[in-house]
């Protein structure tokens, strides 16, 4: 699903001249992650707020976010399977 999203929205950006065609992979990738991001944030704030721990979600995502910035990130073959393991483990610190 994210991968579509991304592929849609390259393609916009391409057909609007706002990217090169030779760019649409690392545009692509881009956006992936930009999308990715943005789900996991999403994930950790609505899990945070309905367990009623939003501060704390919001710390942890910085902090995480900062930490896997410098030791390198995990990066699995499909992106479904990153975004819920990233939610849960904000909530179980």
């Amino acid at each position: 699903m994210i991968t579509k999203l991304a592929e849609s929205i390259t393609a916009f950006l391409i057909r609007r001249s706002y990217a090169g065609i030779r760019e649409k992979d690392i545009v692509c990738y881009g956006m992936e992650v930009i999308i990715s991001t943005i789900v996991g944030w999403t994930m950790i704030l609505i899990v945070g707020a309905v367990c009623g721990n939003v501060l704390y979600s919001f710390v942890f995502g910085v902090v995480f976010l900062t930490l896997r910035s410098f030791t390198g990130e995990y990066r699995p073959v499909s992106m479904v399977s990153i975004d819920p393991s990233y939610a849960t483990e904000g909530q179980l610190i």
